[in-house]
């Protein structure tokens, strides 16, 4: 393991436990048919809780391994990425939530993918029409439609 590894976890379980303490002000729900506002990040912190410590675990028993992370040594990826997210976040009311989720998961996997179309064409199809199955359908959640109407 890395020893980058060991402040990665300990990083996150400070997250965990700062974003805990703001979770638990908010209700969980009475059921898994009627959740609250609380239910969804009291989910997601104890799975990044868990493995955060799982990560530091198995980091302080490789600890002969003290070998730094190999971090990138460009910073496209990263500009990339940051640059789509805010993209996705202006265009997101202009266009709507379905054509800017298709667009934002399409730049993410062609980059991803740089060799074929297919498969970037294929997940944004796939990523974008699950999101809108289970947020607009399933959760009836109203996303702004932008100017075409979807």
């Amino acid at each position: 393991m890395y020893r980058d590894d060991v402040f990665a976890s300990l990083a996150m379980l400070v997250f965990v436990l700062m974003m805990g303490l703001e979770a638990v002000k908010y209700p969980i729900g009475k059921s898994l048919k009627f959740v609250g506002a609380g239910f969804f990040p009291a989910v997601l912190l104890s799975l990044l809780g868990v493995l955060s410590g799982i990560l530091l675990i198995v980091s302080l028993k490789n600890r002969s391994i003290t070998q730094s992370a190999p971090w990138p040594r460009k910073l496209a990826p990263l500009a990339v990425i940051i640059s789509s997210v805010l993209a996705y976040a202006i265009v997101l009311p202009m266009v709507g939530f379905w054509a800017s989720t298709f667009l934002f998961t399409l730049i993410m996997f062609r980059y991803g993918y740089p060799e074929r179309w297919l498969m970037p064409l294929l997940g944004a199809f796939i990523a974008s029409a699950s999101a809108l199955l289970i947020f607009e359908i399933w959760l009836k959640v109203q996303f702004p439609p932008g100017l075409l109407g979807f």
